[in-house]
Parts: C-alpha cells; sequence; structure tokens
C-alpha cells in the first residue's frame, strides 16, 4: 500500500519460544543478546531511517501565492490630506492637498466603513501610516464608535469618471 507522506518505520522483537526462566521476567530475547548483536540491529535500524531521510519526498503541493502587497506609501502626512471618501468597507481615497489621490484598500473589510462613510484616527505622529487603526464612526442616534481596523498602503489612484 502506497500512502503519499507514510514514512512509517516499523519496530518489533520477538519473544523467545521457551525463555529459561519460563517467561516469568518479562523480559524479550532483545535483552539477551549479545552486545556485538545489539549494535548490528542498532546499525540496521540508522541505517534505514537514513535511507528513509534521503529519500525524495513527493513535491509539496503549495498554496496560491498571496496577492503581491500594492506598491505605494507607507505613510503620508496629516497636514498633507486635503479630504477623504470612503469607497466601501475595505476602501478609503484620501485626496491630497497637491491634487493626488492615494487609494487605501485596508487588509481586512471594516464593518460599517462603507454605509457610514465616517471614521477617525488617533496618531501621535505628524503621519498616517499602514500600521494605524481607523475607528467606524457610527452616526445614527448620536455618534458612537464602531469597529477599528487596520490600514493599508496608500497607493496612487487616478479616479475614473464615475467616481
Amino acid at each position: 500500500m502506497n500512502h503519499p507522506h507514510s514514512d512509517i518505520v516499523a519496530f518489533a522483537y520477538r519473544r523467545t519460544a521457551n525463555p529459561p526462566d519460563g517467561g516469568r521476567s518479562g523480559k524479550s530475547s532483545c535483552a539477551e543478546t549479545s552486545p556485538m548483536a545489539q549494535r548490528t540491529a542498532l546499525t540496521a535500524v540508522l541505517a534505514t531511517l537514513a535511507l528513509a531521510a534521503c529519500s525524495v519526498p513527493e513535491a509539496p503541493v503549495e498554496p496560491a501565492p498571496a496577492p503581491a502587497p500594492a506598491s505605494g506609501e507607507r505613510c503620508i502626512g496629516i497636514a498633507a490630506i486635503g479630504s477623504t471618501k470612503v469607497v466601501d468597507d475595505s476602501t478609503i481615497d484620501f485626496t491630497m492637498r497637491d491634487g493626488r489621490v492615494l487609494r487605501n484598500t485596508l487588509p481586512n473589510a471594516c464593518p460599517s466603513l462603507g454605509f457610514e462613510e465616517a471614521f477617525t484616527y488617533s496618531t501621535s505622529l505628524s503621519q498616517l501610516c499602514s500600521t494605524d487603526i481607523i475607528t467606524v464612526v457610527l452616526q445614527g442616534g448620536g455618534p458612537r464608535l464602531g469597529a477599528s481596523c487596520s490600514l493599508g498602503t496608500f497607493v496612487p489612484h487616478t479616479p475614473t469618471k464615475a467616481e
């Protein structure tokens, strides 16, 4: 029977049919062998393990490669941000004061971000970075805080006429 990834080594010993003590000690014949025989058996076991280690394994099935992160800026200056537009639960467009649009695609969808279209952030630096966290502002019945989510990188984006 040949199964992938079934490199199993079995060890067995035999008990003597008529041990000198009538089997009362529970010792196998292996315990009564000479040191030379034990070394030979050990050498055989080690040789088997060495051969198993040297065998060519089947090619592993590799998962599909993760999409390469979009190249872009890791941080943007807060003072350079002119406005923001939430596109959906995973995307925010930052329009910079110089007219550039930088799209930030969050690594994971941020619940209610697309519906509320409002978020806040807090940073001790003068920059907003891909390592920072935004928090959705829930607006119904007075502002409350919702989900907190990580930002992605800031990638240059050219809006279409529909946007």
